[in-house]
């Protein structure tokens, strides 16, 4: 199913009891210019939605061992935008956060390819674990800050923003089990 919105719409219901889950705005500066474009557009999908402070929510997944022996935290859901009647076209899917101490390297979903590829899109340094949301049904947060764009995705954006160039922060919600 695809959910299209256009800023005012389609939105977390309030009261939304928080579950796990990856919030990120992505960056409010990129997602601003889209919605003043008369053609701009955006669609949540498979796992994503957008939340009432209108940063996309990407369902938990799950956790699982990566090579290096570090964990990989991977988040399930469909994010496009887009413009310039069909110039300017941005996919976020299914991101991971890889970590490594108290760094994460976030890949997504190659846009252009459906073999799996995945690409890696930034780093995030994991600030404190915060254990509050254990009583309504996740178990530890973490926020991301910040968020660095890597140089392999900055074609995603054009060339518009370079290597290091600061993105929204994110907010992690484990399950309780993967905690």
């Amino acid at each position: 199913m695809t959910v299209t919105f256009l800023r005012e719409v389609d939105k977390m219901p309030e009261n939304e009891t928080p579950s796990p889950s990856l919030s990120w705005g992505i960056k409010r500066s990129f997602i601003d210019y889209i919605f003043r474009m008369p053609d701009g557009h955006g669609s949540v999908t498979d796992g994503a939605t957008l939340s009432k402070t209108e940063e996309f929510v990407y369902e938990w997944a799950e956790s699982a061992r990566a090579d290096d022996g570090g964990t990989v935290w991977k988040f399930r859901g469909d994010v496009r935008l887009s413009g310039h009647h069909g110039l300017l076209y941005v996919r976020i899917a299914d991101p991971w956060l890889s970590l490594r101490d108290n760094r994460a390297t976030v890949s997504i979903a190659d846009p252009f390819d459906e073999d799996g590829i995945r690409i890696d899109i930034a780093t995030a340094d994991l600030g404190s674990r915060d254990v509050s949301g254990v009583d309504s049904g996740v178990g530890a947060v973490w926020a991301a800050d910040p968020v660095l764009l890597s140089a392999e995705a900055t074609g995603l954006f054009n060339d518009v923003y370079r290597e290091g160039e600061e993105f929204d922060p994110m907010l992690v919600r484990l399950p309780r089990e993967a905690d």
